[in-house]
């Protein structure tokens, strides 16, 4: 019965470690404060011509392209086919790397089972769980278009998983998009 416990522990750890992590969305924002009092003029934006370095196919670009010209439209800001005339131009990279995890398990933690005085008996050795997984990054750039100069950045960071379903795939593509231009425009600096 002793050995069940660890065993047990270690599996319900590392399945919660599993879905913790496929749920996490880290996301971050920055800009440059001296573009802060163009933000409020902004009205119309186009897209910046693509690069060519995308990790990704047209079936995930036009998901990413099709959720930020959602979320801008809401925001109220129009999209205008000439490059020459919006108030900002929109981009966005992807990456995708090989990453590993690791869990360290310490069977002094937890519950023991048997007799008051066995309760802190060691039980077993710590053990690590390690795993490998896909991460994923989408970046969206936000560059003035009077200045050609960055404005403004945001980044979405969260696990892949290649074999989920397609509409899981479509969410988290707009979930990512959306979380990263919750910050958009940035609000202004405190005092």
């Amino acid at each position: 019965m002793r050995m069940i416990a660890p065993l047990v522990c270690i599996a319900l750890v590392a399945a919660a470690l599993g879905c913790s992590t496929r749920k996490s969305m880290y996301v971050n924002t920055d800009y440059d404060p001296h573009a802060l009092p163009d933000f409020p003029f902004y009205e119309t934006y186009s897209w910046l011509p693509e690069n060519g370095d995308r990790e990704i196919d047209e079936v995930v670009a036009a998901r990413i392209t099709n959720a930020v010209d959602r979320e801008l439209d809401a925001k109220g800001f129009h999209l205008v086919e000439n490059i020459q005339g919006p108030d900002f131009l929109v981009g966005y990279h992807v990456a995708i790397d090989d990453k590993l995890g690791a869990l360290d398990i310490n069977s002094y933690y937890g519950y023991h089972w048997g007799r008051w005085e066995d309760a802190y008996t060691p039980i077993g050795d710590p053990t690590t769980i390690v795993r490998e997984f896909e991460q994923g990054t989408l970046i969206i750039d936000i560059v003035d278009g009077d200045s050609d100069s960055l404005a403004w950045r945001g980044t979405a960071r969260t696990e892949l998983k290649p074999e989920s379903p397609v509409e899981d795939r479509r969410k988290l593509v707009r979930k990512a998009v959306e979380m990263i231009l919750r910050e958009f425009p940035p609000k202004k600096l405190g005092d």
